[in-house]
């Protein structure tokens, strides 16, 4: 999703909204990498052998868990820059 979007800004001259930034696209990026049922389609109908079938089946959830972990601190540091943002635009000056 982010390798998409970038090249759609770089080749069509598309613009991002002005309160999106590339670190929110790369959090939700990552965050789309948790494709954890298409995983276990394709292991099911990849694997007759129980053994192989079971090594995919965690390796999905794995790489699931994990995407979802970096997605969730990519995220959650950017929510804290915007609350702090938002923070200093709100006092009086």
């Amino acid at each position: 999703m982010f390798g998409t979007s970038w090249l759609t800004v770089r080749l069509t001259g598309a613009h991002l909204n002005p309160l999106l930034a590339w670190p929110e696209i790369a959090g939700i990026g990552v965050l789309t990498g948790t494709g954890f049922t298409v995983c276990l389609i394709f292991a099911d109908l990849s694997y007759d052998n129980t053994a192989h079938l079971t090594q995919a089946k965690s390796a999905a959830l794995l790489h699931s868990a994990s995407a979802s972990l970096v997605a969730a601190l990519i995220l959650s540091r950017r929510n804290t820059l915007h609350r702090r943002l938002r923070q200093q635009t709100a006092q009086p000056r």
